[in-house]
């Protein structure tokens, strides 16, 4: 009697899916420190010396098993290159579509655990990387930015008519538009179409912006690859350095900041290995692989206006503005952020013992887990908010600062939205250029705090998940001791003489 192997022994052989379905495994790499694993199943097979690992094209099991008994009765039956010439070589393009853009946001949105607000910045960043990048539109955009050139335009020529500019036709009818007025109406909706195209794209309230939303997702993201980010990047930061040095660090600045955000969405970590098995047509090379991270250099924080010239003019210009001076006070002494002023409620504030509780509400979220914290605050601004509580007669479940009533959870205003805009103008007024002049306020008081207590001091104040962050972006680096001349020099004194004195010439040497 023939000898029989294992597997014939156990009723499985070489022909059957079942042998091949404990075969198929997911091919793995490390990458940077990180194991990255293979979209669709791998097989290893040995035939006439020769052993081979093949993409079996699915991320299926069951398929997977199917593909590899096809490949092997064919191995067998007509040798390597015909059983090769049915699968893709490893590194080949991919023969099937890849998922689109969309398709992989909506199954990362399902692993995000973190909050939607951010989720979504890191989406419209990716989204906006492949609107620039690859050109797209939507199919519709002329003729619906046309129609909004058109609105511009009449617009422009009613304000143009009642300043009576010669420039424009006169106003004829009273209702309904002459010939001359419709036709400068046509030209200028043209000279404008690149502006109408801009405001659909941001459009939030009509929601134009969906258009674009849709176009960018539609894109397969096999097409998005590592080139054609790195492509766009520099063609932005070379199309600001045509302008000036400034346009063109600030756009660096940006094309960072957008490229670490949309990053993001393909975390190995937090988000691609779960899509990884949801999504089994995933392109090889996703769009970030190899691409850089350049370091920018930190801007560090350069005070305009002291603490104390800003707390002298409060002092006496926002008297008449309660909620203001409020807000003033819970940002350059308490160092809040515009977030976390907006939720706060008296039950937070400790008047007897100077304290303000930073913690999560159903008012508002925090940035971090971090940013909970315990503040003192200085006596004199308690005792203003103390004031303010009693002239207010507000219970423990009013907000410290009136606004509007409470907004929701993902929205993205403020409920006190109005009291931060005259802030902001009074702000301005003292000469506090800062893109953020509200966020300035905080700046200051951690700057104040790192002088008097430390870093360390002012990143705990703050809420800061580490101390770098507030050595980079809220400490000034200013150096606080000079050389000393007295140690260099001996004591010495430097004695300039009282009349000019005019430099010896050399002498001339005698020809020997």
């Amino acid at each position: 009697m023939k000898a029989q192997s294992p597997h014939q022994r156990s009723g499985v052989d070489r022909t059957s899916a079942k042998y091949w379905a404990e075969r198929v495994y997911h091919r793995s790499w490390e990458k940077e420190g990180q194991l990255v694993e293979a979209n669709s199943y791998y097989v290893r097979i040995k035939h006439h010396g020769q052993r081979r690992d093949i993409n079996l094209l699915t991320g299926d099991k069951a398929d997977a098993a199917k593909r590899a008994t096809a490949f092997y009765a064919r191995l067998i039956g007509q040798g390597w290159d015909a059983a090769m010439a049915t699968v893709r070589a490893p590194g080949q393009a991919p023969k099937t579509k890849s998922c689109t853009v969309g398709d992989y946001i909506k199954a990362a949105r399902g692993h995000f655990q973190g909050l939607g607000t951010t989720f979504e910045d890191y989406a419209r960043n990716f989204r906006l990387i492949v609107l620039e990048a690859l050109k797209v539109s939507p199919a519709d955009i002329e003729e619906r930015a046309l129609i909004t050139g058109r609105r511009m335009a009449l617009r422009e020529l009613r304000r143009a008519q009642k300043e009576k500019r010669a420039d424009v036709p006169p106003r004829l009818r009273y209702r309904g538009l002459s010939k001359q007025e419709q036709g400068w109406i046509e030209a200028r909706a043209y000279q404008r179409l690149d502006e109408a195209v801009s405001r659909l794209r941001w459009d939030h309230r009509k929601e134009g912006r969906n258009a674009w939303a849709a176009a960018a997702e539609a894109v397969l993201l096999s097409k998005v690859t590592p080139a054609v980010i790195n492509r766009w990047a520099t063609a932005r930061i070379k199309a600001a350095e045509a302008k000036n040095p400034t346009v063109r660090k600030r756009a660096k600045v940006s094309v960072e900041t957008i490229k670490r955000q949309a990053r993001s969405l393909f975390s190995e970590k937090k988000i691609l290995k779960h899509v990884r098995t949801e999504i089994p047509n995933l392109p090889e090379v996703l769009p970030f692989e190899g691409v850089e991270r350049e370091t920018t250099r930190v801007k560090r924080f350069r005070p305009q206006v002291g603490l104390a010239e800003l707390m002298s003019a409060a002092t006496t210009e926002l008297a008449g503005d309660r909620e203001a001076m409020k807000a003033f006070l819970l940002g350059a002494f308490g160092g809040l952020r515009k977030r976390e002023m907006d939720a706060l409620t008296w039950a937070k504030v400790n008047t007897k013992r100077n304290l303000l509780l930073v913690e999560v509400s159903e008012h508002g979220r925090l940035k971090t887990e971090d940013s909970e914290r315990e503040l003192p605050l200085a006596p004199e601004a308690m005792e203003f908010l103390a004031q303010c509580q009693k002239l207010d007669r507000a219970t423990r479940g009013d907000f410290v600062i009136k606004g509007a009533h409470s907004i929701g959870q993902r929205s993205r205003g403020y409920r006190c939205q109005k009291v931060f805009e005259r802030l902001i103008i009074w702000l301005r007024d003292q000469a506090v250029d800062d893109p953020k002049p509200i966020h300035y306020l905080r700046k200051l008081a951690g700057e104040t705090l790192a002088e008097q207590a430390g870093i360390y001091a002012a990143s705990s104040y703050l809420g800061h998940s580490s101390v770098k962050v507030t050595q980079e972006y809220y400490a000034t680096g200013r150096p606080t001791v000079a050389p000393d001349m007295n140690r260099l020099m001996g004591r010495k004194i430097i004695i300039f003489p009282n009349g000019e004195q005019k430099p010896d010439k050399p002498k001339r040497r005698k020809a020997g």
